[in-house]
């Protein structure tokens, strides 16, 4: 049997991170003065109020928030195409997206007057 959605994740975010660069799913990377990068994870941002992830990302001037996003809602480009092979269902893409769409919603509120780059 093949490896789970978080455990691919997990293995290219390895990867990337040894390079240079980030893989974030339902996360947020963000950018503060000096080049700092920092991070809120999913279960973190669940867990914040709106308010609460404003005032944690006051000093961004960058920030992105990204993961599976929107292909649960393509009926076309998806699960069933082949994107993910055989890694996840139709199913749970539309879970996933659901999970993506929740918070991005959340994020939207919380940074309303700031530039936001979702995907």
């Amino acid at each position: 049997m093949g490896k789970s959605l978080s455990e691919i994740i997990e293995i290219y975010r390895k990867a990337l991170n040894e390079r240079g660069f980030y893989l974030i799913q339902n996360e947020v990377l963000f950018v503060e003065e000096g080049e700092k990068i920092g991070f809120i994870k999913e279960r973190e941002l669940e867990g914040l109020t709106e308010s609460e992830i404003s005032e944690k990302l006051i000093k961004a001037r960058l920030m992105v928030y990204g993961g599976i996003g929107f292909s649960g809602k393509n009926e076309e480009f998806n699960a069933n195409s082949g994107i993910y092979r055989n890694v996840i269902t139709r199913e749970q893409e539309i879970e996933e997206s659901a999970r993506f769409y929740k918070l991005y919603k959340k994020m939207e509120l919380a940074v309303c007057n700031r530039p936001l780059v979702g995907f």
